[in-house]
């Protein structure tokens, strides 16, 4: 288990279209997101999954090129 101090290095930030109400804490630690992330404190997996995947915003039109250029393909 890590410390509450462990600092989390997301890859994504508030504004971002991968999803919203995300905090603007750049990067926060472990206890920051225990006390304020709401999403942490549902325990099953499929109400988890629920909470996550709803009111996603649509994909943005270039997607397919952005996973290929993650994925280091042409």
């Amino acid at each position: 288990m890590l410390p509450d101090h462990t600092e989390i290095y997301p890859t994504h930030f508030a504004g971002s279209a991968c999803r919203n109400g995300m905090s603007g804490k750049p990067m926060p630690t472990l206890a920051f997101e225990k006390r304020f992330n709401p999403l942490l404190g549902i325990a099953a997996a499929d109400q988890f999954v629920a909470a996550l995947t709803r009111e996603l915003p649509p994909m943005p039109a270039n997607i397919a090129a952005t996973v290929r250029a993650n994925q280091g393909r042409p």
